[in-house]
């Protein structure tokens, strides 16, 4: 007990005693607040896209991706789908390793077809069951390099990749410089707010507090949806595959529901509205995507 080392203090002044009146400033809210349901805001919410659930599409198929532009499409025509301005630079880094990670799947692929292993049995020759098995090893090792072969045109194909895959392009038909929602930010509030944050443990991003930016890219886009609320007086639904407990109540590793403390702030933001955050799947069923789809993705 003598060794162990002693805990580590927060600077004298750092921690707010009363950060719970901070976080709660409304307390009557508690009690009072009206959370209503997905179904009763699905049809005149907003939808916000997080990194995560852009990226998804790069690991499904066709009809997926398909039902998936047919989701987008009706809400974005509404008006009511944003994609923050982090989230498109996000896209824009992480893009990239999907597509790699694709090309070196198919790589493992084609080289881990090899030929059948040969050898000649002088002894078996007589029988016509060996002279089967030999013809047939010579069609399988044709088949493998057939295969072998199509596999290097698919390789080809995707290295000629740029901004022309089929999830970008499918992006493209669908995002506007209306779409993206790219707040105005102050620098120096975002990051008094970020060490606030930090320091109290208050959601989101304190999570990441060891990262090389510190948590800012989930608080830029806890920020905007704040704003959307805001400037919206309306409900959000936050499409996110993020699971960490800076963003969710947990239980036995599972999430059950958003941190109050982000259903409170955004109440606050929006005048009442409600927050929600649910995988990128029940978003699909929740705008009537098939089950085949959903239980795909």
């Amino acid at each position: 007990e003598d060794n162990m080392p002693e805990p580590k203090k927060k600077a004298e002044g750092d921690f707010d005693i009363f950060i719970t009146n901070t976080i709660y400033p409304e307390a009557a809210t508690i009690f009072t607040h009206n959370l209503r349901s997905l179904d009763d805001i699905k049809k005149d919410c907003y939808i916000v896209i997080d990194t995560n659930a852009l990226l998804v599409p790069y690991s499904i198929g066709k009809e997926s991706l398909e039902q998936i532009e047919r989701t987008y499409q009706s809400l974005v025509k509404e008006n009511r789908l944003f994609i923050p301005g982090q989230v498109a630079r996000e896209f824009a880094r992480n893009r990239a390793s999907k597509i790699t990670e694709l090309f070196q799947q198919l790589n493992r692929k084609r080289n881990g077809a090899q030929g059948m292993q040969r050898g000649k049995y002088p002894l078996l020759e007589s029988f016509d069951e060996y002279q089967d098995s030999v013809r047939i090893e010579a069609e399988i090792d044709k088949l493998l390099q057939k295969y072998r072969d199509s596999l290097g045109k698919v390789l080809e194909h995707v290295r000629g990749w740029t901004w022309n895959d089929p999830v970008s392009m499918l992006y493209s038909r669908l995002f506007s410089k209306e779409t993206i929602f790219d707040i105005i930010i102050d620098k120096d509030n975002l990051r008094e707010d970020l060490n606030r944050r930090h320091i109290h443990s208050i959601p989101p991003g304190y999570k990441d507090a060891a990262k090389e930016d510190e948590g800012i890219g989930d608080l830029l886009i806890w920020h905007t949806i704040l704003q959307i609320g805001k400037q919206h007086q309306k409900s959000v639904i936050f499409v996110s595959g993020d699971e960490k407990s800076d963003w969710w109540h947990k239980s036995e590793s599972q999430a059950l529901y958003p941190r109050y403390e982000l259903v409170d702030e955004f109440r606050r933001e929006s005048n009442g509205g409600s927050f929600y955050i649910i995988p990128f799947s029940r978003f699909l069923d929740l705008y009537g995507a098939s089950e085949e789809v959903v239980q795909e993705v």
